[in-house]
């Protein structure tokens, strides 16, 4: 099994459900959605993710969870992009933890592991 970092930057992708993903979580619901992986296409179905928010502050790890799906091709999350034909690729996450405020922040990581961006 591996385990996989997606990223999420508030100032490009607004999160419309983000409170009740939260809440859901935090209250043993189940929350499971489709991000983007980039051109990563080994993922696999049980993979560890961590989700990061970057872009505004606070930074940092706000969710975990295990990945639900094999990546597949969906229209990009960029409108523009979509607009112009565009796919991307995602997976489905579902989530065991989320948080609003980061369980590790950024500065931590960069102190922990000044080896890697």
């Amino acid at each position: 099994m591996s385990a996989y970092l997606f990223i999420w930057n508030p100032k490009r992708w607004t999160w419309v459900d983000h409170a009740d993903a939260i809440y859901r979580v935090n209250n043993g619901d189940q929350y499971d959605m489709y991000w983007s992986c980039g051109n990563t296409k080994k993922i696999a179905i049980g993979d560890t993710f961590f989700l990061m928010r970057l872009g505004k502050e606070p930074k940092g790890i706000i969710g975990c969870g295990y990945v639900s799906s094999t990546p597949y091709e969906l229209p990009h999350w960029d409108e523009q992009k979509a607009a112009d034909g565009k796919l991307a690729l995602r997976t489905d996450l579902l989530f065991k933890a989320l948080s609003d405020r980061p369980m590790i922040f950024l500065g931590e990581l960069q102190r922990r592991y000044p080896d890697y961006n």
